[in-house]
């Protein structure tokens, strides 16, 4: 999707902005029990809109992803007014991204 010029933010659960976007606030922990959920409106077969409009898209509240020139993620949010910027998936640990990695191994793709 970034290949293609998609623009794509992820919501930060340790945003200051989640108390106010999530009704519970139990799921602004480190580690949230929720998924946002997403809407989706395909206009004239060209045109894809994939998002919800309850989620504030703020640096101080999401990640943006981007596609790295040397190949690769990278996220990119703000802290404290400075930006910051991630090569690997923020607030997990070696065994989440290490688990993450391995599931790439099986042909799990066409099943999604």
């Amino acid at each position: 999707m970034l290949e293609a010029g998609i623009e794509l933010h992820e919501l930060r659960p340790d945003a200051a902005a989640c108390q106010r976007l999530i009704r519970v606030s139990l799921a602004c922990a480190k580690r949230p029990a929720f998924a946002p959920h997403s809407k989706s409106l395909v206009l004239d077969r060209r045109v894809v809109y994939v998002g919800s409009f309850n989620l504030n898209l703020r640096p101080d509240s999401s990640w943006q992803v981007l596609q790295r020139q040397s190949g690769g993620l990278e996220w990119v949010t703000e802290v404290d007014g400075r930006e910051v910027r991630d090569t690997h998936e923020p607030m997990t640990g070696f065994w989440k991204r290490f688990s993450s990695r391995l599931y790439r191994l099986f042909p799990l793709e066409k099943y999604l």
